[in-house]
């Protein structure tokens, strides 16, 4: 058995952390998160990192695929069309919808490089920004 599916993905999840808390060794990182409480639609993204004006929404996935139900309710709740997904899969950027149709940008970001997450931020943003 992989760590993809051990704990429902949660080891995974304390990994991708503990990496992002490695490179914010010079200030106190504390992870932030998400959370929208509804009567009967509960949401939660595992991360959000402030970047210059943008707050981005990061899902943290066992394995190579996974539903992204609370990332697509946040982005159709914020202002900006970015979005990334940690996940046992090969890097790409992909133009999608939610499916209340609001267009936005995934970055899919293998494990590996999430010690790397600010930098392939910043050319994610430059390279999508209008």
């Amino acid at each position: 058995s992989s760590l993809d599916n051990f704990h429902k993905g949660k080891i995974i999840q304390h990994l991708v952390n503990q990496e992002l808390i490695s490179i914010y060794s010079e200030v106190k990182y504390k992870p932030n998160f998400w959370v929208r409480e509804k009567k009967n639609s509960n949401s939660e993204i595992d991360i959000v990192i402030r970047f210059k004006n943008y707050i981005i929404p990061v899902e943290i996935k066992s394995g190579k695929k996974g539903r992204l139900r609370s990332l697509h309710q946040f982005i159709d709740e914020t202002n900006h069309p970015f979005a990334i997904r940690i996940y046992g899969g090969k890097f790409n950027i992909e133009e999608t919808k939610t499916p209340s149709g609001t267009p936005y940008f995934l970055m899919n970001l293998p494990y590996f490089l999430s010690t790397k997450i600010i930098e392939y931020i910043d050319f994610f943003i430059k390279s999508k920004s209008i």
